[in-house]
Formats: C-alpha cells, structure tokens, sequence
C-alpha cells in the first residue's frame, strides 16, 4: 500500500540516520518504525487520499508497533490483554481500504 504511493527519495527520508550502512530502495527495506514516519508526515499522508484523521490512523499504527514490538522481542510478560483483538481490527480496516479501493 505504501510502495505505490511513494517515491524511493520519500522512503529513504524516513530511514534511521544512524543505520548508514542500510540502503532504502522500496518499503520492504523499512522497519516498522519507519513506515510509522512515512505516515506521520502531512506530505506523504496526503499523497493517500484517504477521507482519514491521520492523526488518528498514527495512533492506531502506533499500538500496532507496541505490539509487534513485544512479540519480536520475545517481552516475557507477553502481550496485553486485547492486543490480539486491536491486531485483528487493524488488519480488518486496512484489509476493507484495500477491497474499497482506498490504498
């Protein structure tokens, strides 16, 4: 959804200024994080489209991010209460932006 959108120069802008050593040629070179950015910038926001908040999209992307966090990083407490349900009505939204023709 994001690739088609943006251009390289756009996605390797938001790449971690500290990881030189990474080339940044499509959105699958990006972390989780970095889509974050892509997102949270006005310009590339607008470039979607989408009749969103962008602010509250962020949010929502945000405690994705959390969650993936934990679970990549092997959190020994494991994941919250509800954060398979938050996975699940993320996945959902954006699976009906794609079925609508939104992304």
């Amino acid at each position: 959804m994001l690739g088609s959108k943006l251009t390289q120069a756009e996605m390797a802008a938001v790449k971690d200024p500290t990881d030189a050593e990474r080339s940044v040629q499509a959105v699958s070179d990006l972390t989780f994080g970095e889509y974050q950015r892509l997102i949270e910038n006005p310009s590339n926001w607008s470039q979607f489209n989408l009749s969103l908040d962008r602010a509250v999209f962020v949010k929502q992307l945000d405690k994705v991010r959390l969650i993936r966090n934990d679970v990549m990083h092997f959190d020994p407490d494991g994941i919250e209460e509800g954060a398979l349900e938050v996975l699940r009505d993320f996945a959902r939204f954006l699976s009906d932006l794609q079925t609508i023709g939104a992304m």
